[in-house]
């Protein structure tokens, strides 16, 4: 019978460390998606901009004078000036095989531009609508329904990432607190003798909540060497040549590896701090009955 016991109790510690383990996976996981998105997105800003091209007549003063205020522009993060003389340059080396095509065009015909990039994607639009209606300003251009679909869908998957890693914390939460529920169901009785006999509740908790605490932290240790391993094979393997960049801190990059440690170090802190909480709330529920 007790032989019986200790098979059952390894195959669900088994089982539920597995299961612990593949819910953290993909909790890890995610943080990679959500990092490789803001990447993504990072590098979007910093290729990005605006082109604003300005009537023949409008004065090249006039132009730099702007060019020096957006440099100001707390929403700007680089402005830079094409003269009528650069942007001939510019055409004859993109169509320098069309000898005919360039006949026809001279530095005169080409307008003066300012391209304009900015810290983030959704300030295009307001810079955009401010300087559309200036004096000599003859065009502005920006992909404009492109960079709103993806802003768009950016701030979907920020939603959709935190209802999945809020789920998956209450998965591993539940999956926890069911395992200990169920091995207490097994020495309920043991547990019963040892209150009989003047146990404390201390003496009768530690165990369990160690239990817990150790399940959380296996689970999160096995799946965040596996995200380690992911990262690394990545690197070495030339897969993603990027560091990880965040939007809402634009001056740190990290390293693939590094940012899996950092997940790594999250993941055991998460598994022992749910494995801790499942375990008290399990423990005493039971207690309290």
């Amino acid at each position: 019978m007790k032989n019986s016991f200790y098979k059952k109790e390894k195959l669900l510690i088994a089982t539920n460390i597995i299961s612990v383990t593949i819910t953290f996976l993909l909790l890890g996981g995610l943080a990679f998606v959500i990092a490789f998105t803001q990447t993504g997105i990072r590098k979007l800003e910093e290729q990005a901009q605006i082109t604003i091209f300005f009537e023949d007549a409008y004065p090249e003063s006039s132009i730099l004078n702007l060019a020096n205020e957006l440099e100001n522009d707390p929403q700007v993060s680089n402005v830079n000036y094409v003269s009528k003389e650069e942007a001939y340059s510019i055409f004859t080396d993109l169509n320098k095989d069309e000898p005919v095509l360039l006949e026809s065009i001279t530095p005169d015909i080409l307008p003066a531009s300012l391209e304009i990039k900015t810290k983030k994607l959704a300030d295009m639009n307001d810079i955009s609508e401010r300087l559309s209606n200036m004096d000599g300003v003859e065009e502005i251009k920006f992909y404009k329904d492109v960079i709103e679909r993806f802003t768009f869908w950016t701030n979907v998957s920020y939603a959709v990432g935190i209802a999945l890693v809020s789920l998956f914390l209450i998965v591993s939460y539940a999956i926890i607190l069911i395992t200990l529920r169920i091995n207490i169901g097994y020495i309920g009785k043991e547990l019963e003798i040892l209150k009989l006999v003047g146990a404390s509740d201390a003496y009768i908790k530690n165990p369990l909540v160690k239990q817990g605490v150790s399940l959380g932290l296996i689970s999160a240790f096995i799946s965040g060497a596996l995200l380690l391993s992911f990262a690394l094979i990545v690197q070495f393997a030339h897969l993603i040549n990027t560091n990880i960049k965040f939007g809402f801190i634009p001056e740190i990059e990290i390293a693939l590896p590094i940012f899996a440690l950092i997940i790594n170090f999250v993941l055991v802190a998460s598994g022992a701090a749910l494995g801790y909480i499942g375990s008290v709330s399990a423990i005493q529920k039971y207690i309290n009955h």
